[in-house]
């Protein structure tokens, strides 16, 4: 309990309460001095967190790292993901992404404990995603896996 309270409070500091603009185009940046939490503003370079209101376009490129261990799922408006070659992300929390959620060749997404993956479209899978038997994935329309893409339950 002790360590979910910690965890709780070390999340209470991210504030997800703000107006987006809609139609743009958040890059991933890594800005914030070594906390990759996707609650972050500062990890994006418009300095806003996804999908409050409005559609926005995430981007992760290559080699970017995430981790997602506070729950963010906040966003309910319309968010498209994209992972890029060499791009990293790793779900402990539960993510809620509102519209698609694209990893492509060489990205890397691992989920684990008992987090939740909800995606609101499609989920195009063109890299390595490792989910925990623990773990839940929810795909709201389709999953497309490409011939070099690699799902590993563990």
């Amino acid at each position: 309990i002790i360590g979910r309270e910690l965890a709780a409070s070390a999340c209470s500091t991210y504030d997800t309460l703000h107006e987006t603009t809609s139609g743009i185009t958040l890059l991933w940046s890594n800005a914030a001095d070594g906390d990759t939490e996707w609650l972050n503003k500062a990890n994006y370079n418009y300095g806003y967190l996804p999908g409050i209101h409005k559609f926005n376009k995430v981007i992760m490129a290559v080699n970017d790292v995430g981790t997602v261990s506070c729950d963010a799922t906040y966003m309910n408006a319309n968010v498209y993901l994209e992972m890029r070659s060499g791009a990293t992300l790793d779900v402990t929390a539960n993510l809620d992404v509102g519209d698609a959620f694209f990893l492509k060749t060489n990205a890397a997404l691992t989920q684990s404990s008992s987090s939740i993956l909800t995606v609101g479209k499609n989920l195009y899978l063109a890299a390595m995603y490792s989910i925990a038997d623990t773990a839940k994935l929810s795909v709201g329309l389709d999953l497309y896996m490409a011939s070099n893409a690699k799902l590993t339950i563990v």
